[in-house]
């Protein structure tokens, strides 16, 4: 089931930290998972 809900164009995301109401849109291009990969070696 999430699975194939990860592969849709669009993922909803919703999280309550019980502090009102607000709202926060991001925009991704790519979190394929060779982007993750090579991404995730860097350290800073």
């Amino acid at each position: 089931m999430v699975s194939q809900y990860m592969k849709g164009d669009v993922i909803d995301v919703r999280v309550d930290l019980g502090l009102g109401d607000g709202k926060f849109r991001a925009l991704t291009c790519d979190l394929t998972k060779e982007y993750i990969a090579i991404n995730g070696d860097y350290r800073s």
